[in-house]
């Protein structure tokens, strides 16, 4: 379990170097420029991470609870800002 943790911490800071590489790959498949936002992208690629980590933990017959892999996904995503609000003391609407 504590594997699956892990590697959905992983994706989850993963997404920002993985989407470009996403939407490449999905504009060169479907041979067009579909109307997705950057935050939708952002959104498709940690979907497809987590994917590939679910997939990945069952072929290894790890146990995979949905609550660790949201919870490292979260993290994972947010880690950089969750650790800047911790060592300031201060929340990010908070800052000038």
């Amino acid at each position: 379990m504590i594997l699956a943790l892990i590697l959905s911490i992983v994706a989850g800071a993963g997404v920002r170097i993985m989407e470009p590489v996403v939407r490449d790959t999905l504009k060169n498949v479907t041979l067009m420029d579909l109307a997705i936002s950057d935050g939708q992208y952002d959104m498709l690629t940690l979907m497809l991470l987590l994917l590939a980590v679910i997939v990945l933990c069952t072929l290894f017959g790890i146990p995979t609870p949905a609550f660790l892999i949201v919870l490292g996904a979260t993290v994972g995503v947010f880690g950089k800002q969750i650790l800047d609000a911790l060592r300031d003391g201060t929340a990010p609407g908070d800052r000038p």
